[in-house]
């Protein structure tokens, strides 16, 4: 299970968190079979939420669309990334982040 503790993204395992090393106040959202996480952190660039890809102890942060809003939902066990972004004018577009081979 993932969330967050103390207001920093982490994974809970065996009802212990393990910290991700991820700065600023966020949430971890949604972990697959492969381990691997994705969340939102707070930071203000570009906007008030960032998203994040965490994997083998490295994190990843998900470019957006430039505007004010960017959330990640699901991740299968390929590591494609689903979710939304809006533009810099606010019009809100689905977004799937394909990792790279």
């Amino acid at each position: 299970m993932v969330g967050e503790l103390d207001g920093r993204p982490c994974l809970w395992r065996d009802g212990a968190p393990i910290d991700l090393g991820i700065p600023g106040p966020g949430s971890a959202s949604a972990i697959n079979n492969q381990g691997q996480i994705i969340g939102m952190i707070e930071d203000g660039y570009p906007s008030a939420q960032r998203p994040f890809l965490w994997q083998h102890g490295q994190t990843t942060y998900l470019d957006t669309l430039g505007g004010q809003y960017t959330f990640v939902v699901g991740i299968d066990s390929s590591g494609r990334v689903t979710g939304y972004s809006s533009a810099p004018a606010g019009q809100p577009h689905a977004v799937v982040w394909i990792p790279k081979s």
